[in-house]
C-alpha cells in the first residue's frame, strides 16, 4: 500500500495557483494529503478554491486542506502551521507559482526516499519564464551537485555558508526528520529552506542527491532579484549571524562572501522596488541610486534604451 505523503502549497496573491493545484491532481501516486495555504491574499476564497479541487480530484487525494490566514504571517510561519496538519510520511512543497515537473514524480520521487532510507532529499529545478514556455537553465548546478553526491555535511555545510542552492521547491523531507531536528525557525520571516539547510549540514545530516528534474521552476519569486525587499535582506543578515558565523571554519570569509552578494543580488532588486515604491518622492529615490550607484546607472540606462 501506498504510504500518505504530504504537499503543501503556499499562495500569496497567486495569479498561477489553478495551474499549481492541477499539477498536483495530476499526480499518479496513490496517497496524496493536500493543503493549500493562503498568507491573507486579498482576493483568495478558500471555499472556490476547496470546490475547485474537489471537483476535479481523483481517488489519490485523500485529503485536501485550504484554507487563508486572517492577516499576512509571512512564508515561514505559514509553513509550519501547515505541517502541524500534515499527516504524510514525506513531506512536499510546491510554491503556487510552481508546477511539478511531470505526472509520475511524486510516485517516483516516494520510491527513491524508500530506497535510499533518507531523511531530507533534493533535485533537479527547470527554471522558466512566467509563462513555462522557455526552460532557461536547469539547477542546481553540476559543481554542486558534484558535491551533494559527494554526501559530505561538514562540506555541504560550509558550502552552503556561501551561498543556498538547496532551495525548497525542489526539496523534501521525510516527517521522521521533521520531528527530529524541527520544524523552519520562525525568528525568520520569508526564508524557511535556508536555515534548515544549513541547521541539518552542521548537525551532520547529508543532503541527499536525485537525479532527475522535479519542478518547474518559475522566475519571480519572494527570492528573485526584483523581490529583494527590507523583510527579505533582513532575513538574510540574520542567518549570516546566527546559522553560519558562529559554526563555519571561515568566519572573515563568509562574511565578506556574504556583503558582496548581498550588494550584487539586492542591488537590482532595490532600484526597481524603491524606483515604484518612491515615484512620486524624487529625494528619496535620489538616496536609493546613492546607495546602489552602479545599478542605479544601469537601470536608468537601460530606462533609456526602452525608450529610445
Amino acid at each position: 500500500m501506498d504510504v500518505l505523503v504530504t504537499v503543501i502549497t503556499l499562495a500569496y496573491n497567486s495569479e498561477y495557483l489553478r495551474d499549481t493545484i492541477d499539477s498536483v491532481l495530476s499526480q499518479t501516486y496513490g496517497r496524496i494529503q493536500y493543503i493549500v495555504v493562503d498568507d491573507g491574499s486579498k482576493e483568495f476564497l478558500a471555499e472556490e478554491i476547496y470546490a475547485y479541487i474537489q471537483s476535479k480530484k481523483e481517488a489519490n487525494i485523500a485529503e485536501h486542506i485550504v484554507y487563508q490566514n486572517p492577516t499576512n504571517i509571512g512564508t515561514v510561519q505559514s509553513y509550519n502551521r501547515a505541517l502541524e496538519k500534515a499527516r504524510g510520511e514525506y513531506i512536499f512543497n510546491l510554491a503556487a507559482d510552481d508546477v511539478f515537473y511531470d505526472d509520475k514524480v511524486l510516485e517516483e520521487w516516494v520510491e527513491r526516499f524508500v530506497k535510499t532510507g533518507s531523511g531530507i532529499m533534493t533535485a533537479y529545478r527547470a527554471v522558466y519564464d512566467k509563462e513555462l514556455k522557455g526552460c532557461k537553465e536547469v539547477l542546481p548546478q553540476k559543481s554542486q551537485v558534484e558535491l551533494l553526491k559527494q554526501k559530505d555535511a561538514a562540506n555541504q555545510f560550509e558550502n552552503l555558508a556561501i551561498g543556498n542552492f538547496v532551495f525548497g521547491c525542489s526539496t523534501a523531507r521525510s516527517m521522521e526528520n521533521i520531528k527530529k531536528y524541527g520544524k523552519c525557525s520562525e525568528d525568520y520571516r520569508l526564508i524557511d529552506d535556508y536555515p534548515i539547510n544549513l541547521l541539518l549540514t552542521r548537525n551532520g545530516v547529508c543532503i541527499d542527491f536525485w537525479d532527475r528534474i522535479v519542478i518547474k521552476y518559475r522566475l519571480g519569486g519572494v527570492s528573485s532579484p526584483e523581490n529583494f525587499n527590507d523583510i527579505y535582506e533582513k532575513d538574510s543578515d540574520l542567518i549570516l549571524k546566527k546559522e553560519i558565523l558562529c559554526y563555519t571554519k571561515h568566519p572573515l570569509k563568509r562574511w565578506y562572501q556574504y556583503h558582496k552578494w548581498k550588494y550584487w543580488h539586492s542591488g537590482e532588486g532595490k532600484i526597481r522596488f524603491y524606483q515604484h515604491k518612491y515615484k512620486d518622492n524624487r529625494s528619496k529615490r535620489i538616496l536609493v541610486y546613492l546607495r546602489y550607484p552602479i545599478h542605479a546607472l544601469r537601470a536608468l540606462k537601460n530606462k533609456k534604451k526602452t525608450k529610445d
